[in-house]
């Protein structure tokens, strides 16, 4: 099964110089811990990712209103990514080996068309969707136990 049939195709995101107020907000309405940042240039092209996690540390760094801080001061660059051509197998691979628990799916030019995160993986087995056999089971029960990063984990 790979990455394209699992993966969440309505994204929230957010740009660089977006304040984390509106960020949060953002992340409150629609009920997620992370947003994927992309390029201010509308390219929709993923250069980025902010978790709920990086809003509380950057105001609890700066001392600031959320109002007053940027996206692009909290985020974590670089985001970790994957097609949606990729199997499931090689997405929780790259989340186990970056301790990540979202991967933005982006096209081939980097442009964001979906997330992928583990509770998607987890479910779509427990729901029967996924053809998966039961070693692909144990590799996502181990995924699912992975700790991420406690440093700056733009995907929490």
């Amino acid at each position: 099964m790979s990455v394209g049939a699992l993966m969440s195709i309505d994204v929230a995101t957010c740009r660089p110089f977006d304040s984390l107020a509106d960020a949060a907000r953002r992340m409150l309405t629609t009920g997620v811990g992370c947003l994927p940042v992309v390029a201010a240039d509308d390219s929709q092209r993923v250069v980025g990712m902010l978790s709920d996690r990086d809003v509380s540390l950057a105001a609890a760094r700066e001392l600031r209103e959320l109002s007053e801080l940027r996206v692009r001061s909290a985020m974590t660059p670089g985001a970790v990514t994957c097609e949606p051509s990729e199997s499931i197998s090689q997405a929780l691979e790259r989340m186990r080996a970056r301790g990540v628990r979202r991967l933005p799916v982006v096209d081939r030019a980097g442009r964001l068309v979906g997330l992928l995160s583990r509770t998607d993986i987890a479910r779509a087995v427990a729901e029967k969707r996924a053809d998966v056999d039961l070693p692909d089971a144990l590799e996502i029960c181990q995924a699912l136990a992975t700790r991420g990063s406690t440093a700056r984990e733009g995907a929490a």
